[in-house]
């Protein structure tokens, strides 16, 4: 799956259960299992193998039952697992997140005692309650989150770009350039040339701050495209936080320009609801409407899916939604801004040619491959 879909896949998870109770089962599975004959490799391997290593992977599931292993071993499990990946001398830092089930046992249709607490209604504390707690307030974890970036999806042949990206501190620790943090970018492509970004000398970045870098690429002199990556990086080489991932097109032919978005609509139930939109283009254009971000093909619901005109030919609840337009020329795909469709009345005060001026947003941040753009 990962070979196959991985362009458009912002998390690769797994879900692992040790057999005897012990956290370094599943540390053991995720990252020093052997490769045999006859097993499964590690994780570790599988992402290695498939190109993902480095993005983003959770540990989405995992946990053991205080009734079968005693909430002393229960405890003891969260603790060793959470040393092992968060630790101050951790085992290895390429999981991002941990996600343990569950907060409190269950009752039906068989007790469950996986939870941290006991069951409803009282939800007393286990011993790895406060093994959880504990560690969680002595933790030190470096995390990062995307604030705002402007990334052009097209680019002339040759041309050089400088890229704002700015990125929170959500972590615990202080960025500092003398501690080798940076902003590691890659591209999937060898033909555009890119390098790390490094803090400003001098500059401390502490939890809850933001710092303002530019990624500096250089598109080939001939057409291309390009996966641009980037994510923050500590100095011992561990990549940390939300990835800025991003195409991007070397091209002499000027991509579809929107002349006209579709527009928010509130139609009676059962009604006949129709979104438009423009486009101009030096070649041919093509068309694909979307719900939800999910193609839309004609059926007994839709007519126009891939035209300039989308009818829905009785609006209902489960056709409610945002709808956009990818466009696509010969040079590629720029999507349209969303218009909600709702089943309701329209408000009388509401202004029947009512626009919303969208601030600070260029043609660039408009375009972006289908899929993957900004809203």
């Amino acid at each position: 799956m990962i070979r196959d879909t991985g362009d458009v896949i912002d998390v690769v998870t797994h879900h692992i259960y040790p057999s005897f109770g012990r956290a370094w089962e599943v540390t053991y599975d995720l990252d020093k299992k052997p490769t045999t004959p006859f097993g499964s490799p590690s994780v570790r391997r599988i992402l290695k193998d498939t190109g993902w290593w480095g993005r983003p992977f959770w540990l989405t599931e995992t946990g053991i039952e205080s009734a079968e292993h005693g909430q002393g071993d229960q405890a003891e499990f969260y603790e060793n697992l959470l040393e092992d990946w968060f630790g101050h001398q951790p085992e290895a830092r390429w999981v991002d997140r941990i996600f343990f089930y569950q907060m409190n046992d269950g009752l039906d249709p068989a007790p469950s005692t996986f939870g941290i607490l006991h069951g409803r209604p009282g939800l007393v504390r286990k011993a790895a309650f406060y093994a959880y707690r504990d560690f969680i307030t002595d933790a030190v974890v470096d995390d990062a989150e995307i604030v705002a970036h402007s990334t052009p999806a097209f680019v002339a042949p040759g041309e050089t770009v400088e890229i704002p990206v700015s990125f929170r501190n959500t972590g615990s620790t202080t960025w500092r350039e003398p501690d080798g943090v940076h902003l590691e970018v890659t591209a999937d492509s060898q033909a555009w040339e890119t390098e790390h970004t490094w803090l400003p000398a001098g500059l401390a970045v502490p939890p809850n701050e933001t710092v303002d870098l530019l990624i500096r690429l250089t598109a080939p002199s001939e057409a291309d495209t390009v996966t641009l990556s980037a994510r923050m990086t500590a100095g011992d080489g561990h990549r940390f936080g939300e990835p800025l991932r991003a195409t991007i097109a070397a091209t002499d032919i000027a991509p579809p320009e929107v002349l006209r978005h579709p527009r928010d609509g509130v139609l009676p139930q059962g009604r006949r609801a129709t979104l438009s939109v423009e486009a101009a283009s030096d070649t041919e254009l093509r068309y694909r409407w979307r719900r939800n971000s999910v193609e839309l093909t004609d059926d007994e619901h839709v007519e126009g899916s891939d035209s300039p005109r989308l009818t829905v030919l009785g609006l209902d609840r489960h056709l409610e939604g945002d709808y956009d337009c990818v466009i696509t020329n010969e040079a590629g795909s720029v999507v349209t801004r969303a218009a909600n469709l709702a089943v309701g009345t329209a408000s009388p005060r509401r202004p029947t040619d009512r626009s919303i001026p969208v601030i600070g947003l260029s043609k660039q941040r408009l375009t972006g491959r289908a899929g993957m753009f900004e809203r």
